[in-house]
C-alpha cells in the first residue's frame, strides 16, 4: 500500500518543466493524483499544467479508492 503524501495534484496549474518525475505518473493516471497510490484507481478530474505559451492543459487523473474524487485545497503545497 502507497504512502498518501498531502500533495493533490488537482490544485493549481502546474508548470511540467517543474514537476518530478512522480507528478508525471499521476498526470498520466497511473497513479492517485492525490497520494500516489497505484491501487483501485477510478477517474477523480482533472489535473492542469501550464503549456509554453502559457494556455492552461488539462489533463484527466485518477484517484485510489482511499482518496475522495473531489480536490482539496487544504492540501495543496501551494504550486
Amino acid at each position: 500500500m502507497a504512502m498518501h503524501i498531502p500533495a493533490d495534484l488537482r490544485i493549481g496549474t502546474h508548470d511540467p518543466l517543474r514537476l518530478p518525475p512522480e507528478s508525471w505518473r499521476r498526470l498520466y493516471g497511473l497513479a492517485c493524483a492525490r497520494c500516489g497510490g497505484t491501487e483501485s484507481l477510478r477517474p477523480g478530474g482533472h489535473a492542469y499544467t501550464r503549456s509554453a505559451d502559457g494556455a492552461r492543459l488539462g489533463w484527466a487523473v485518477n484517484v485510489c479508492a482511499a482518496c475522495s474524487t473531489q480536490a482539496d485545497d487544504r492540501t495543496t503545497n501551494g504550486s
